[in-house]
C-alpha cells in the first residue's frame, strides 16, 4: 500500500492518518446529529447551567468539542473531559502520561484527536466568520466538520 501524504504547516499526514482523523470527525457529526438542538452551546466547553457534569445528560449543553470529549465516543484516542478550577469549569483534555507526561488542552486536544487545523477550523469562535458564539448552531457545526472532512481527509477516504 502506498503511503499518500499531504504538507501541512505541522509537517505531514498520511494516508492511515487523514482516514483515522476523517472517521473520527464523521463520527463526531453522527452524534452531534442525535443530541437536542437545544443542549448545543457553541459558547460552552461544557455546562449543565449549575456547573456540574451529568454525563451527557438532561440540562446538560456543550460545543462540539466538549459533545465529543463528554460523549466517551473518543476516549481510546485519550479525548475526555478535565475539572479544572474546582468543578466549575470542564475542559476537553487530553492525558497521556504514558507518552508524552504532558496534556493537552482543548485545542491541543482537538488537533491530537482529530487533526492538524482541526481546532481553527472547526471548534473555535472564529471557524464561523462572524456569527456570535450564540448564533453558532448544532446544525452549523455538523456542517463544518462535514466540509472540513471533504476539503482535508476526503481524498484518503475515497
Amino acid at each position: 500500500m502506498s503511503r499518500f501524504k499531504i504538507k501541512s504547516a505541522d509537517g505531514e499526514v498520511s494516508r492511515r492518518d487523514a482516514q483515522t482523523y476523517g472517521r473520527r470527525l464523521l463520527k463526531l457529526a453522527n452524534y452531534l446529529e442525535s443530541i437536542p438542538a437545544n443542549q448545543y452551546q457553541h459558547k460552552h466547553w461544557y455546562s449543565t447551567g449549575e456547573g456540574q457534569l451529568r454525563n451527557g445528560h438532561c440540562g446538560t449543553s456543550a460545543c462540539a468539542l466538549g459533545w465529543a470529549a463528554a460523549s466517551g465516543l473518543f476516549r481510546s484516542a485519550g479525548l475526555t473531559l478535565r475539572e479544572i478550577l474546582s468543578g466549575d469549569i470542564k475542559v476537553p483534555t487530553i492525558v497521556e502520561a504514558a507518552r508524552y507526561s504532558d496534556e493537552y488542552f482543548a485545542s491541543g486536544a482537538a488537533d491530537h484527536v482529530f487533526g492538524p487545523f482541526a481546532f481553527e477550523s472547526i471548534f473555535s469562535s472564529e471557524a464561523y466568520d462572524n456569527k456570535d458564539d450564540k448564533q453558532v448552531t448544532r446544525r452549523d457545526a455538523v456542517t463544518r466538520i462535514r466540509s472540513f472532512v471533504r476539503q482535508r481527509y476526503g481524498w484518503a477516504l475515497a
